[in-house]
């Protein structure tokens, strides 16, 4: 209750407020937790475009596509020497090259269902 002649505000006021601050704060979190999100799968496809890229070229100068293990090793060192790490899942044990089609994969689209 305000006496006559004083300022400021009602102890009302300033909870509906802190509240309203509050909730719209809640709000931008999700929505930024989720743009997060988009932009980290949009880096894995980003990757794996490369790697396939990067396996076109190493086609272009052998004549034949990495078809052991070893080979796989030898061309991921030869093209990333620092690795590569997806952003969604923290690994660099998430993409995989399919022998037999040449497909670049990551693991995160089966588990997301995104890609």
């Amino acid at each position: 209750m305000m006496i006559s002649g004083q300022k400021g505000f009602v102890k009302y006021e300033v909870v509906i407020a802190t509240v309203f601050v509050a909730v719209m704060t809640a709000c931008m979190v999700v929505v930024m937790a989720k743009k997060l999100q988009g932009a980290k799968v949009a880096a894995c496809n980003r990757n794996v475009q490369m790697i396939a890229r990067e396996l076109n070229v190493w086609y272009a100068e052998k004549g034949t596509y990495p078809s052991t293990p070893q080979e796989l090793d030898r061309f991921m060192n030869e093209f990333f020497p620092e690795g590569l790490i997806c952003p969604v899942t923290g690994s660099s044990q998430s993409y995989t090259i399919d022998m037999a089609t040449h497909e670049v994969r990551c693991d995160h689209w089966e588990k997301t269902g995104s890609r």
